[in-house]
C-alpha cells in the first residue's frame, strides 16, 4: 500500500494546520481508502508514504551536461542553473531527472528552506516520506496530449514527461493565460497537443468545456474527481528527495524521535550489567567463604601443614600417606569406607580436631557440645555393625573433646 499526501505551498509556513487530502492505494487498502485531514494526527498510519506538493513549490527546466565528469557536475548543479534563477544558487536545490537526447537532463529548481521546513514537519509528526513529486508530474499523461489538474482557483498543467507548470485559474472560468501561451507557444514549434485531459480534483468547480474549446481550438475531454493517479508511470516521476533531502540521508530528523527509546533502552542495558556484576559479586564472596571454610577445615584436620595452597588436593595427597603408612594399598577404600560412614553420624555441632589412619584403624579427635554426644556418636557406629573405643574425654571452655578409634569388624575364624 502507498499513502499519498497532497500538501499546500503554505502548508509548512502554517505549521501544518493546513488541511491536507491523502490517498491509499494498493492491495489491502483501507476503507475509506481517501479523505481530508485536518490533523495529521488522523492520516492513516502507512509507513510506504508518497508526498506531492504544488506545481509552484518548484520550477521544471532542463540543463545540457557536458560529456565527462558527471561526477562535478551534480555537485555543481546548482550552479549550472545560475542562469535560469533569480535567487542565490546557495539557497536552493536541484533535483535532476535521467539524461534525455542530446544530453539533455530534466530538473527541478526548488527553495532549500521550503524543503527543509516540509520534511522536518513530516518527521515531527512520525512522516517519513521515500518520495515528493511535483503536483504537475503526479498527472497522468499520455502521448499527444497535455494533462490539466484543477483544484478550486489553482492548477497544475503536464506538457510532457519531464516538463509542467502552475496554474491560476480565472474567476470567469475562462482557460488560464498560461495555458494559452503554451499552447501558442507550441503551435510555434509543431507541437500542438492532440487533446487536453482535464482532472478535477476537490473543490473544482465545474467547466464549460465548450467555451475552453471554443478558446482553445482543442479538444477537452473532463474526468473527475481524480482518486487516484495510478496511471502516471513512476518512471515519468522526478523524485525531488535527492542529495540532502534524500531518505537515507534523513538521520537527522529521525534522531529526536528516537531519545526516549535510546534511554529506555540504555537504562535496561545499564540495569542488565549492574545485576550481572551484583551477582558476580555475591559468587565471588560466597566462593572466598567456603574456601576459607575449606581451609579452616583442612587447618584442623591436619594440623602440622604449614602452608595451605589447595586443599583438596593436599586433602587426597594427605588420605595416600596415611594409607601407605598404615601399610595399606594405595587403591584400598577402607580409609574412606569409614569417613563416610562416620562423618554423617557427627553430632549437631562437633567440629574434627584431629584425624590418623594407621593399622588400628581410624583415630579420630573431636569437638563436641557436650558429652553426652560421645556416646551418642559412638552408638551411632556401633549400630553400623563398626568397632568403636572411645578415650575418656577432656572438658574445655568450648564444649567437650572426644577421642574414637573406628574400625571394621575383623569376620572370627
Amino acid at each position: 500500500m502507498i499513502l499519498r499526501l497532497y500538501i499546500g505551498e503554505r502548508w509548512p509556513e502554517s505549521g501544518g494546520s493546513e488541511p491536507v487530502k491523502w490517498i491509499v492505494s494498493g492491495k489491502g487498502s483501507p476503507s475509506p481508502n481517501s479523505g481530508v485531514a485536518v490533523s495529521l494526527a488522523d492520516i492513516p498510519a502507512i509507513p510506504n508514504v508518497e508526498v506531492v506538493v504544488p506545481a509552484s513549490a518548484a520550477l521544471l527546466t532542463s540543463v545540457r551536461t557536458p560529456g565527462s565528469s558527471m561526477r562535478l557536475f551534480k555537485k555543481t548543479i546548482r550552479f549550472a542553473v545560475e542562469d535560469q534563477i533569480i535567487s542565490d544558487p546557495e539557497a536552493v536545490h536541484v533535483a535532476i531527472g535521467p539524461m534525455g537526447p542530446d544530453s539533455v537532463m530534466p530538473v527541478a529548481i526548488a527553495d532549500r528552506g521550503w524543503m527543509r521546513r516540509t520534511i522536518e514537519l513530516l518527521a515531527d509528526n512520525g512522516i517519513y516520506p521515500r518520495a515528493m513529486f511535483l503536483e504537475q508530474l503526479a498527472l497522468p499523461i499520455e502521448n499527444g496530449s497535455w494533462s490539466v489538474g484543477l483544484s478550486g482557483a489553482r492548477g497544475a498543467l503536464r506538457t510532457d514527461v519531464f516538463a509542467g507548470v502552475p496554474l491560476d485559474m480565472e474567476e470567469d472560468g475562462a482557460p488560464p493565460p498560461i495555458l494559452e501561451m503554451a499552447l501558442n507557444e507550441a503551435r510555434k514549434q509543431n507541437a500542438e497537443p492532440s487533446a487536453i485531459n482535464i482532472y478535477l480534483m476537490n473543490g473544482s468547480a465545474r467547466l464549460d468545456v465548450k467555451i475552453w474549446e471554443e478558446r482553445l481550438a482543442v479538444p477537452i475531454t473532463v474526468s473527475g474527481p481524480q482518486a487516484d493517479d495510478a496511471k502516471a508511470s513512476a518512471k515519468s516521476r522526478l523524485n525531488i528527495m535527492q542529495g540532502e533531502f534524500a531518505p537515507s540521508m534523513r538521520l537527522a530528523a529521525i534522531v529526536p524521535h528516537l531519545k526516549i527509546p535510546a534511554l529506555l533502552l540504555a537504562l535496561a542495558v545499564i540495569f542488565h550489567l549492574g545485576s550481572y556484576f551484583v551477582e558476580y559479586w555475591l559468587m565471588k564472596r560466597e566462593s572466598q567463604r567456603l574456601t576459607a571454610e575449606t581451609d579452616g577445615s583442612f587447618r584442623q584436620v591436619f594440623p602440622e601443614i604449614a602452608s595451605v595452597t589447595d586443599p583438596e588436593a593436599q586433602m587426597g595427597f594427605k588420605i595416600q600417606q596415611l594409607k601407605a603408612l598404615a601399610g595399606e594399598d594405595k587403591n584400598s577404600g577402607e580409609f574412606i569406607a569409614l569417613l563416610e560412614k562416620a562423618v554423617p553420624l557427627f553430632p549437631a555441632g562437633a567440629k574434627p580436631r584431629a584425624m590418623n589412619y594407621g593399622p588400628g584403624g581410624l583415630e579420630l579427635k573431636l569437638a563436641l557440645q557436650a558429652d553426652a554426644d560421645a556416646k551418642t556418636f559412638k552408638d551411632a557406629l556401633a549400630g553400623l555393625g563398626l568397632e568403636v573405643t572411645a578415650k575418656d574425654g577432656t572438658k574445655e571452655e568450648t564444649g567437650f573433646v572426644a577421642e574414637f578409634l573406628i574400625a571394621e569388624k575383623v569376620a572370627k575364624k
